[in-house]
């Protein structure tokens, strides 16, 4: 577990490799999802809809946002969780970044 861990918190997409029971763990999830949002499509079904982690991803989102470019903001919010990138603020600050207008992006983003 102390080697996942420390590994998720430097590499959130390492998340997909854990066991099904660290997939479950929220303080696993947590270190995950605080380095990369998008990690929290990894975790299990009942953690992905804790409130605390879903903000925790969202809030990891848009600071992992400010690091792409327009190809790469775009990718990242077509690879999010629906609890992302159905989220306003997060869909707005991939729009500003993009400069695409929402109705580019397609109905999968309607928020």
């Amino acid at each position: 577990r102390d080697c996942v861990l420390a590994t998720v918190s430097k590499a959130g997409t390492a998340l997909q490799c854990a066991s099904v029971e660290l997939k479950g763990d929220k303080e696993v999830v947590l270190a995950a999802v605080r380095n990369y949002g998008n990690a929290l499509k990894f975790a299990d079904d009942a953690i992905q809809a804790d409130k605390e982690v879903q903000t925790r991803a969202k809030e990891a989102y848009l600071e992992n946002l400010k690091r792409e470019d327009c190809r790469g903001a775009y990718k990242l919010l077509k690879d999010s969780p629906m609890v992302i990138s159905k989220d306003q603020a997060c869909l707005l600050a991939t729009l500003q970044k993009t400069g695409r207008q929402r109705s580019n992006f397609g109905q999968d983003f309607a928020a």
